[in-house]
């Protein structure tokens, strides 16, 4: 049955470029004595493989929140739609109506994400291992996941330099390469792509997100946010209503 949405002014509604190494929580809830080790880790593989050894143990991670005021966004006028985990990027709706907000997340609603996807290796089209990533995952013996659409785009060589080291993980061996999928999926439980992956044995080197239903990511830089304009908040409300 068809659920009909009405759009109440005045609401809010933004789109946020979701940079990697950024929680979607508003705080970091990690102990102190566990941040040093977690952001050389991930710096280092956004950073050419380099660690820094200077990196403060203390140092609260950056969040949503941040992005947020530095955009001059108020957080308390928002909630986000759902969330991309730390080491993920990519488009971040936020909005002030906790209906659309519920309805965009929820399943039966068919609002699609997707996700480009770069894992460590050179793959076919026809890998098992990409095969098995379209399979449904079981979380629990009472929660398991549609099948995930997945779309074979490229295996391509690592550039020599930076790139080639931006990988300092001794598994799996890339051996130079990379394979880009395409993703998406009707609804996104926790950390499902990377779980998915991890199922098939397959090292995610980047996970961005670049579409939530209609509303596309396009040209907005990392750490960006911007107003939704009228056709796009009226094409979210409608993605919802069927």
């Amino acid at each position: 049955m068809a659920i009909k949405l009405e759009k109440k002014s005045p609401h809010h509604h933004y789109a946020m470029h979701k940079p990697a190494l950024c929680l979607s929580s508003t705080c970091d809830m990690q102990p102190r004595a566990k941040r040093s080790t977690t952001l050389r880790r991930q710096r280092s593989l956004l950073e050419g493989g380099h660690i820094d050894d200077g990196v403060d143990a203390g140092a609260a991670r950056r969040t949503i929140v941040d992005v947020l005021r530095d955009c001059r966004i108020d957080p308390a006028q928002v909630s986000a739609v759902g969330r991309l985990d730390y080491e993920t990027s990519g488009l971040l709706l936020f909005t002030s109506d906790g209906a659309l907000n519920r309805r965009l997340r929820a399943k039966e609603a068919g609002v699609h994400k997707v996700y480009v996807l770069d894992v460590a290796g050179r793959l076919g089209a026809n890998d098992v291992r990409v095969a098995r990533l379209r399979e449904p995952l079981r979380y629990s013996d009472a929660v398991r996941t549609d099948p995930a659409q997945i779309e074979w785009v490229e295996a391509r060589a690592l550039a020599e330099g930076a790139e080639l080291a931006a990988d300092p993980w001794p598994w799996p061996p890339h051996g130079g390469w990379s394979t880009r999928l395409h993703v998406t999926l009707a609804e996104g439980k926790q950390r499902q792509i990377r779980r998915l992956c991890q199922r098939s044995k397959l090292h995610v080197r980047k996970l961005h997100r670049v579409a939530v239903g209609p509303q596309q990511l396009g040209a907005l830089a990392p750490g960006a946010c911007r107003a939704l304009n009228a056709a796009e908040v009226d094409a979210l409300y409608a993605a919802c209503s069927g």
